[in-house]
Formats: structure tokens, C-alpha cells, sequence
């Protein structure tokens, strides 16, 4: 099982540097005033995690059975190429006198 806390309290700062008309809330411009408190918590399983992800898995497995299948036939087929080229040259060289 995964958990996950965060606790945040969030502040507002006016930054305001100027001089406000009562003297007694000249300090009022520079402090951090919460606005509010946030608590969040998540929890999730291994088996809850793969039932709503698992798609993502079986997707990767797939895309490298599809790349693994498309080198072998590449491979097969620059092979016969080549064997192919060999015996147009082999010909080629008999064909001449």
C-alpha cells in the first residue's frame, strides 16, 4: 500500500511598502496572513493501482513484441537481399566472356 500526506497552509503578503493612515497598521502591510490550512492525504493499493493503470503495461509489452517482431522480419528480409545481390553478381561475372 502507497501513502501520501501533505499538510500546506497557504499565506497572503500584501508587500506593501507605502504608509497607510493609521500609524498602529503600518505592520499590518508586512505580515503573512493565512488564508488557509490544507490537508490532503492519499492511499492506494498495489491491486487498485494495476486495475485502473493496467493498461499502461500491458500496452508497453505489446509495443515491444510488435518492435522485437518487426526487427526479426527487417533482419529476414536485408538477408534475402543480400543473398540476392550475391547471385546477380556471381551471374553477372559468368554472363561475361
Amino acid at each position: 500500500m502507497i501513502e501520501q500526506s501533505k499538510v500546506l497552509t497557504v499565506f497572503f503578503n500584501s508587500k506593501y511598502s507605502g504608509c497607510l493612515p493609521f500609524p498602529a497598521l503600518d505592520n499590518l502591510g508586512q505580515q503573512l496572513i493565512p488564508l488557509y490550512d490544507l490537508e490532503d492525504s492519499v492511499m492506494i493499493d498495489k491491486a487498485k493501482f494495476v486495475d485502473s493503470f493496467g493498461f499502461v503495461t500491458d500496452t508497453l509489452a505489446q509495443r515491444k513484441g510488435i518492435t522485437i517482431s518487426f526487427i526479426i522480419i527487417s533482419s529476414f528480409f536485408f538477408l534475402i537481399g543480400i543473398v540476392a545481390l550475391v547471385f546477380v553478381i556471381v551471374k553477372s561475372k559468368r554472363a561475361v566472356p
